[in-house]
């Protein structure tokens, strides 16, 4: 967030922000009053019949958005959005599937279509699966983190990655989590993507062998030293032990679906212990450098975007603190000191090269920079632009900084009202009401909140599991 520092400070004050995270989080939510970035803008809840327990988010037409016309002639083409917070998704879930919802994308979940599908004529509802061009489930090794400096020399080093990813057992994944609707596959996208770098990047340390990893593992001199079945630390201070924060898409911790549970099965079988925390908060640690190990729901489908390009970023915190503050005349102000490449810090195991960040031992990240800052000096559909841009997917996937399980599975699951026009049926994207929402509209103009029972004359319920044909 950028602004006046001791501004910024007040505001936080006065509204009793922990971290200015959830400040800016409170301007871009549809549940408050100050939203200044997007064409909607909440009004205050209490004054429409809300409240603090229970509260409802009204939307209307954004007069501080940077493209309102004061004389209406301007997006979006439906007058206001009404939210409601329910008292569980549960809850949320089968309201949407009564048809009362016109169209988002929050909560739904891959194993839950079947259920989906069988109530959306009853609902008059259809869905779409917005596809993400990149991996779905997967674990970032935040590569700064060194809090613990023997679990950070192990996720600094190659082959201990290498052989995580061999003990992971994606089909079981696909099959629990993501009803067989998944591709095995690394982080590169898509093979219709111009950065596709070539079939034999696609597989690459996918398979599931445990023995392999064990033998891996056994050979860095990782052993379970007092018979328990856990890998011993080095430096004799007790087990291997491994924790992760989710996000909130890995929602229902205690489902047998849940991907957390299957790493934490597929870990304990080479020896590494391994638990978990669902936590909406958990990008925080992240940020602190104080967590090492996250899983979320994907990775970038654009290479120009695997480089840490924020303080904080989940896969190397402390090198994306230094991309922010790079600039001129000693660059932008950090909230975490930034890590700075050539400076030696011995504290970081195993010794990186003299040119590169000290959490960079291999010098995949020098690689992987050197290639995004040549890369985008030429336009994007310059041949040199494309080389690098694959150059980036190979570097990252031969590193294994992410742990990726399945591609071109869902990343939002769309539900909308038959009535409710102009949805985009594909969307690479992750946002709930999807990349254009202004240009929504309904069925003859007649919305469903003020006309109970209302529905679509013209279009019947479709899911993009059998076949959109509108």
């Amino acid at each position: 967030m950028y602004g006046d520092h001791d501004q910024i400070e007040a505001w936080m004050e006065e509204g009793g922000f922990a971290a200015w995270t959830e400040l800016h989080g409170h301007h871009v939510s549809v549940f408050s009053d100050v939203q200044t970035d997007v064409p909607w803008a909440g009004e205050a809840a209490l004054t429409r019949g809300g409240s603090n327990d229970k509260p409802e988010a009204y939307l209307v037409a954004n007069p501080f958005f940077y493209a309102f016309d004061p004389v209406g002639n301007q997006l979006p083409y439906y007058d206001a959005q009404h939210h409601i917070r329910f008292e569980s998704q549960e809850v949320a879930t089968f309201r949407a599937m009564a048809g009362e919802s016109d169209g988002q994308g929050w909560g739904y979940t891959v194993n839950e279509l079947p259920m989906y599908q069988a109530n959306m004529e009853k609902g008059d509802y259809s869905i779409y699966g917005w596809m993400g061009q990149g991996a779905k489930g997967i674990a970032n090794f935040n590569q700064t983190y060194n809090e613990d400096a023997e679990i950070g020399r192990w996720i600094r080093t190659k082959e201990w990655r290498q052989a995580v990813a061999y003990a992971i057992d994606r089909d079981a994944l696909n099959q629990t989590s993501n009803l067989g609707l998944g591709t095995i596959h690394t982080m590169v996208p898509h093979p219709s993507n111009i950065y596709y770098p070539g079939d034999e990047y696609t597989q690459l340390y996918t398979d599931f062998d445990p023995a392999k990893a064990n033998t891996m593992l056994d050979a860095l001199g990782i052993t379970d030293t007092d018979g328990d079945g856990i890998r011993n630390r080095l430096d004799g201070d007790g087990n291997i032990e491994l924790f992760a924060g989710t996000s909130t898409d890995l929602r229902r911790a205690d489902r047998t679906d849940n991907p957390a549970l299957i790493f934490q099965e597929n870990l304990a079988g080479i020896g590494i212990g391994f638990d978990f925390k669902p936590d909406s908060q958990f990008q925080t640690t992240v940020r602190a450098n104080k967590e090492y190990l996250t899983l979320s729901s994907g990775s970038p489908g654009d290479p120009y975007g695997v480089f840490p390009t924020y303080c904080g970023s989940n896969q190397a915190a402390l090198i994306g603190c230094w991309y922010v503050s790079r600039g001129a005349g000693g660059g932008a102000e950090t909230e975490f000191p930034p890590m700075m490449p050539g400076v030696a810090d011995a504290s970081y195991l195993p010794t990186a090269p003299a040119d590169t960040w000290a959490a960079d031992p291999t010098g995949g990240w020098k690689r992987i920079w050197d290639l995004h800052e040549e890369g985008i000096d030429y336009a994007p559909n310059d041949p040199r632009h494309i080389d690098n841009g694959k150059a980036i997917f190979i570097e990252a996937v031969e590193q294994n900084y992410w742990i990726t399980t399945v591609n071109f599975v869902p990343r939002t699951i769309f539900l909308k009202r038959n009535n409710f026009r102009n949805a985009t049926q594909h969307c690479f994207c992750n946002y709930a009401l999807g990349m254009q929402q202004q240009v929504y509209y309904f069925e003859d103009g007649i919305d469903n909140q003020n006309h109970p029972g209302n529905k679509s004359k013209r279009f019947k319920s479709e899911s993009f599991l059998t076949g959109l044909t509108y």
